[in-house]
C-alpha cells in the first residue's frame, strides 16, 4: 500500500509543475473563430481525415457494441463469451491500426 502511494505521489506532485503554453487569440470576435476552426476541421488534410476516422470509429464501435450483442445472444453465444468475442475484435482492430501506421510511414518515406 505505501509503495503504491508513492508511485503514484510521483504524478500528482508532477501535476502542480505543469503550466499551460501561452498561446494568443486570433481574434475576439467569436463569429470569426467559429468560422477559423470550421475551415481547419474540414480543409483536406490530416485534421479532417482524423475527424472522419474518429466519426466512423465511434458508430462501428456503438454498432458492435450494442448490435452484435443480441446477434450473438440469437445464435446461442453465452454473454460470458462475449467478452471474448469484443476482445478478440479489438485485438483485430488494433493489428490493422498498426499496419496501416507501417504501411503509411512506408509510403511516406
Amino acid at each position: 500500500m505505501i509503495v503504491a502511494t508513492l508511485f503514484a505521489a510521483g504524478p500528482f506532485v508532477l501535476a502542480f509543475t505543469l503550466v499551460e503554453a501561452p498561446r494568443t487569440d486570433p481574434s475576439d470576435d467569436h463569429r470569426t473563430n467559429v468560422r477559423n476552426v470550421t475551415e481547419m476541421l474540414f480543409a483536406p488534410g490530416h485534421v479532417r481525415d482524423l475527424l472522419i476516422s474518429l466519426t466512423l470509429l465511434a458508430l462501428a464501435t456503438s454498432y458492435a457494441v450494442w448490435m452484435y450483442q443480441d446477434y450473438w445472444a440469437k445464435g446461442a453465444i453465452a454473454l460470458l463469451h462475449f467478452s471474448y468475442l469484443w476482445a478478440a475484435y479489438n485485438v483485430a482492430v488494433a493489428l490493422s491500426s498498426h499496419l496501416r501506421s507501417t504501411l503509411n510511414a512506408d509510403s511516406v518515406s
